[in-house]
């Protein structure tokens, strides 16, 4: 009997280690918990006490706890949980929903679109530092995925094909203050979706009070350069569709509208209608207001 139990126990022992060994390995191919600051391990166990299975690792500048939480829910969540790993800033966290748990503009706004007949795969929500609460419903068919991204009042921000990547890009950036000024002067009450500055300069993504999805550029010494805003066909003016209407690239001569955008610069404002026919042929063609043809 003794022999047995040293047998069993030397197999535990041994059991153990290689598991702490495929552990270590684990870590090391995610970027390796050890190297997740004190400041990131503090701000998050200050933000999520009580979470389970956390699992560490670095993204970039980044350190990203994967976890468990309930927090005011009956059932635990699956979450992920970005923090910038130098100082332990808390930047986003991504919640797997159900369906029911969306708000209801989000469910209505679903329900009444394109997509509405497609199966939803996953539904995320992402909570982000300083902007707005974003909502992300993954639908497929026939083999094709798209991700729909909401406000929490139901406005559609975003349509785009799904990808394995996370939501790492959809980090805001912090908007300077001039930036700030420009749009609270311009678009007062506005909410701000996404922030992303580049080299060429930064793009502002923004609701404004009317519920219309506004996109905006500065250049590199925060001059505003143009606003962009979608349209559908329905809210073009009359006098920009009758111009399209009689062009060498109208419906009759086999253009299919694609996309439809309202351009505002400090030079001047147009009408950007994105149009393609069966042989792949794009173009742009801009029209202004009163429905003169400025090109293509």
């Amino acid at each position: 009997m003794k022999g047995i139990q040293l047998f069993r126990n030397m197999w535990m022992l041994t059991a153990v280690a290689l598991t702490a060994v495929g552990c270590e390995k684990e870590d090391a191919a995610a970027g390796g918990s050890a190297s997740v600051s004190e400041a990131a391990r503090a701000a998050f166990e200050m933000r999520y006490p009580g979470a389970s299975q956390v699992r560490w690792e670095v993204k970039g500048e980044y350190a990203v706890a994967e976890f468990a939480w309930n927090g005011t829910r009956a059932a635990e969540a699956g979450c992920a949980a970005w923090f910038v790993n130098a100082d332990g800033m808390w930047t986003m966290t991504e919640s797997d929903i159900r369906f029911d748990e969306l708000p209801e503009a989000v469910r209505r706004t679903f329900a009444s679109g394109e997509y509405a007949s497609w199966r939803v795969d996953d539904i995320d929500m992402l909570e982000r530092n300083g902007v707005e609460v974003i909502y992300v419903i993954e639908v497929e068919q026939n083999g094709t995925e798209m991700d729909l991204y909401y406000t929490a009042d139901g406005v559609l921000v975003k349509c785009v094909a799904d990808s394995d990547d996370d939501y790492g890009d959809f980090i805001p950036s912090v908007p300077s203050g001039s930036i700030e000024n420009y749009i609270a002067s311009r678009y007062p009450g506005a909410r701000i979706i996404d922030v992303d500055a580049e080299y060429e300069g930064t793009e502002v993504e923004l609701v404004d009070a009317d519920r219309v999805k506004r996109e905006l550029f500065f250049d590199r010494a925060e001059n505003w350069l143009y606003t962009r805003t979608e349209l559908r066909r329905t809210e073009l003016p009359a006098t920009v569709v009758s111009a399209w209407e009689v062009s060498d690239y109208s419906e009759a001569k086999g253009y299919r509208l694609d996309d439809a955008e309202f351009v505002e610069t400090p030079d001047g404002a147009w009408y950007a209608l994105e149009l393609e026919n069966d042989r792949d042929h794009e173009l742009t063609l801009r029209i202004s207001s009163d429905g003169t043809l400025l090109g293509r």
